[in-house]
């Protein structure tokens, strides 16, 4: 009866001790995290393969915020400058890229074929941010370089705007002709995404194809 009490006491007091966590050591861990992170980027390309044109969206997308972000240094530069037209074309680029957007999107619906009339419509609207884009880098270069008159910025920093809507007009250019190339050539590298290998090769053991056998 002692040696079955004792017994059943360490069988207690077993059950009741804390289980030890196996310590994951670093080589395992780097070992998962990159199993993860091609596993991630295994499904980003099997998306890309499906709807190659997300990438002409991205860029379009951030130019559009690029340029958002900026909206009141470009306002404030209209106000400094008054340049010709300058109001009408910074209300031209954030209409007419909303538009585009729309239209991208209506252009290349899920599961079925592309729109040719908004896709014709998508790269008029682009075109004509382009321009507007343009003819205000323009305006602002000329009322900095004008020899009558030209604005000038002083040392303290209190016109900053100025120069920082130059800069966005100009990234924002650079930004849109980017996504105006990728829209145009998505037939090309949706080719080349479908050579791209995504599938997964599984490991059969010799127990599993025993069990298959004897399934058979």
């Amino acid at each position: 009866m002692d040696n079955l009490e004792t017994t059943a006491t360490e069988a207690v007091q077993e059950t009741a001790a804390p289980v030890e966590k196996k310590k994951t050591s670093a080589k395992e861990f780097f070992v998962r995290l990159g199993a993860g992170t091609r596993e991630f980027f295994r499904k980003i390309m099997v998306s890309l393969k499906r709807r190659p044109h997300n990438v002409a969206l991205c860029m379009l997308l951030i130019s559009f915020i690029v340029y958002s972000f900026a909206l009141s240094s470009m306002s404030k530069t209209t106000a400094l400058i008054q340049g010709s037209g300058m109001g009408l074309f910074e209300f031209a680029i954030m209409l007419f890229s909303l538009l585009s957007l729309v239209c991208f999107l209506n252009a290349f619906p899920k599961r079925a074929k592309v729109k040719i009339v908004f896709l014709v419509l998508l790269f008029a609207m682009l075109a004509l941010v382009l321009v507007c884009d343009i003819m205000y880098f323009v305006r602002i270069n000329e009322a900095l370089t004008r020899t009558n008159n030209p604005i000038v910025l002083p040392s303290d920093g209190s016109r900053d705007y100025v120069l920082k809507a130059k800069t966005i007009s100009l990234v924002h250019i650079v930004l849109l002709g980017i996504s105006i190339a990728l829209t145009a050539t998505i037939p090309l590298y949706g080719k080349l995404f479908q050579k791209v290998k995504t599938s997964i090769e599984l490991e059969y053991t010799e127990a599993e194809d025993a069990v298959e056998l004897a399934e058979d």
